[in-house]
């Protein structure tokens, strides 16, 4: 069962967004950056007007708050949503939508006949501060980590 209090460790969270994948069903789509400390080098955020609010902290209501965000401005499905905390002690919370991700090159090999989502996923898993990536595409929720991905 999830928390609805603070201090989600790691496991709960993936929890969240496999909840989030079965919510948004087989044909949505989200990118998710999660993030310690400084905001993460390689991403910019594309301007969008009205811009929903930020400061919301991850938890079981973050469909909700997509939701929500894409009332506010359709807009923002396109791009990563940044979620960011202080230090491992700190609750994530959402900290910007619609983020390009442009991450060098990862040293670790995609497979095959990935898209470019998946391939900025990767890369950008890679840079410092940067925790771990969620991406929800074709039905499949991916966690993305410096050790690599897989389909939670």
């Amino acid at each position: 069962m999830l928390k609805t209090e603070s201090s989600y460790h790691m496991d709960d969270i993936s929890e969240i967004f496999k909840a989030f994948a079965t919510k948004q069903g087989a044909s949505g789509t989200m990118i998710a950056c999660l993030y310690s400390g400084r905001f993460p080098e390689f991403c910019s955020p594309m301007v969008r007007d009205p811009a929903p609010p930020i400061g919301m902290e991850l938890d079981a209501r973050f469909f909700c708050h997509v939701t929500e965000a894409i009332a506010t401005n359709h807009s923002v499905h396109d791009g990563a949503i940044m979620l960011g905390r202080q230090d491992s002690n700190s609750n994530y919370v959402i900290t910007g939508w619609s983020f390009r991700l442009f991450a060098p090159e990862s040293t670790i090999a995609a497979p095959a006949n990935r898209g470019s989502a998946f391939n900025s996923c990767l890369a950008m898993a890679q840079v410092t501060d940067v925790d771990r990536i969620y991406l929800h595409s074709s039905g499949k929720m991916y966690l993305f980590k410096k050790s690599g991905f897989r389909v939670l």
